[in-house]
């Protein structure tokens, strides 16, 4: 949409805006007080906004992280206010972020997502060309809110160099995976690692309308990627791509292979019931 202004918040009143569109979408367990927006403000962090018609209808927060002696900025939340979605805002305040954390002198940025949201994951890695190679297992603990009920709180760490330009086209050869349809949606019923330069790993295209069929099929799917995104991981393969085709109900997440490392044993995962 044209007629929406990106910039980012200043205000006291802007902060509290933001305030009340985060809690609107993420429930009361994502509030974050306006007083701290405006602390932060005047240290390093960011706060940007998408406005339609003055109206405050998206929110990117980060702030300041460090590992070792690494500073970079911490993406922490992204919210967009539901009558906006698939408008591509989440993108625009993405993009808006990383200009906004290169003018502030980070080399990086640093942000979590829930490895079951697929659109989350082709915005993450095919639009923006962010990578991941670690895994965070139930990071929040248990969380109640519409997006995270039903299953643990996992997430993928994931990091996006300011300077990323576009990525490559990969040739990938797809993880031996058991899927099938169950209850009007697909089901994984075991998986084997294959040993080849550039993987690719499903995931369902749609896993809220699998939560509402059937949580346990959705659990299922979270420990299958737990377990291969993991495996993977520790084999020194990072997430480099993720393939999406609409209408379909399994997507690919597309991991190479970055650094040596001898594969472990490539005995089949079988799940049952």
């Amino acid at each position: 949409m044209d007629e929406i202004k990106y910039r980012r918040l200043t205000t006291i009143k802007e902060m509290h805006e933001a305030t009340k569109l985060i809690q609107k979408v993420w429930g009361e367990e994502g509030t974050i007080s306006p007083f701290l927006f405006i602390a932060q403000s005047h240290v390093g962090g960011c706060l940007l906004g998408a406005f339609y018609q003055n109206n405050l209808v998206g929110v990117n927060y980060g702030f300041i992280g460090k590992e070792g002696l690494e500073i970079f900025l911490y993406s922490h939340l992204l919210a967009v206010d539901s009558d906006y979605r698939n408008y591509g805002i989440g993108g625009r305040l993405k993009n808006l972020q990383r200009e906004t954390a290169k003018k502030d002198g980070f080399k990086k940025i640093v942000w979590t997502f829930d490895p079951l949201q697929s659109k989350n994951a082709f915005l993450n890695f095919h639009k923006l060309g962010a990578v991941s190679n670690q895994y965070k297992q139930n990071f929040y603990g248990h969380m109640g809110n519409e997006l995270n009920t039903g299953t643990d709180s996992d997430r993928l760490l994931v990091e996006w160099l300011v300077s990323t330009e576009k990525r490559k086209v990969y040739s990938y050869t797809v993880v031996t995976c058991g899927i099938k349809e169950e209850e009007t949606v697909p089901l994984v019923s075991s998986w084997s690692p294959i040993n080849a330069p550039v993987v690719a790993i499903p995931v369902p295209d749609n896993i809220q309308f699998i939560k509402t069929m059937n949580s346990n099929i959705a659990k299922r799917w979270q420990v299958f990627l737990r377990e291969s995104l993991t495996y993977y991981f520790q084999n020194g393969y990072a997430i480099v791509d993720f393939e999406m085709h609409k209408g379909r109900d399994i997507q690919y997440y597309i991991l190479e292979k970055t650094r040596d490392s001898v594969l472990g044993s490539e005995e089949a995962h079988d799940y049952k019931d």
